[in-house]
């Protein structure tokens, strides 16, 4: 948890965005434990794990590019900045926004929002994240929700943690926005 390599990338590409650095961070330790040429079996790459299809037709990256840090945390952060345009459109509180995000970076978005709908149509409260991951997710996903629902409680546990490295180090370069705020109040 103490690697600072990447934490300049991070902080420049999270400016403007709707999520602190931290919380990119927290999804790059998620992904990838910050490894620029892990490969999941899945076939994604890099440090954010893009799959080579989305950063082609979503991100304008060639595969090559995925290996470059500089692209591939630019590239997750700019993909997780369309999964937060699309959850804005639904009343999704800010204090679950992050989660909805996170599970749509992991499971897809059309799962996610099959399984939102169908909480939704269930009379259940869609618009938090614990009730869609144990309630509708798996009809979607199956046996990986349950990949997708620890993968948002990894990232939860690793922002916790860097966010406390932070104020242990003095709070540099925090730039807390108000889904990170949520993000503390885990």
């Amino acid at each position: 948890m103490k690697n600072n390599k990447y934490d300049e990338i991070f902080q420049q590409h999270a400016k403007g965005t709707p999520f602190s650095w931290l919380q990119y961070k927290a999804q790059g330790i998620a992904e990838s434990n910050l490894n620029p040429v892990a490969v999941s079996s899945a076939g994604a790459i890099g440090i954010m794990q893009i799959m080579p299809n989305t950063g082609w037709k979503d991100l304008n990256l060639m595969p090559a590019d995925l290996r470059d840090p500089k692209k591939n945390i630019a590239g997750g952060i700019t993909y997780m900045q369309n999964m937060h345009t699309f959850w804005k459109a639904f009343p999704i509180p800010e204090t679950e926004m992050w989660f909805f995000c996170l599970a749509s970076y992991n499971a897809g978005i059309g799962n996610m929002s099959k399984a939102f709908q169908m909480a939704r149509d269930r009379n259940y409260e869609a618009n938090d994240w614990s009730v869609v991951a144990a309630l509708t997710l798996p009809d979607f996903t199956g046996r990986h929700s349950v990949e997708t629902i620890n993968y948002v409680a990894r990232c939860k546990r690793f922002y916790r943690e860097l966010e406390q490295r932070v104020q242990i180090d003095g709070g540099a370069g925090e730039g807390h926005s108000p889904a990170a705020q949520a993000g503390r109040q885990l």
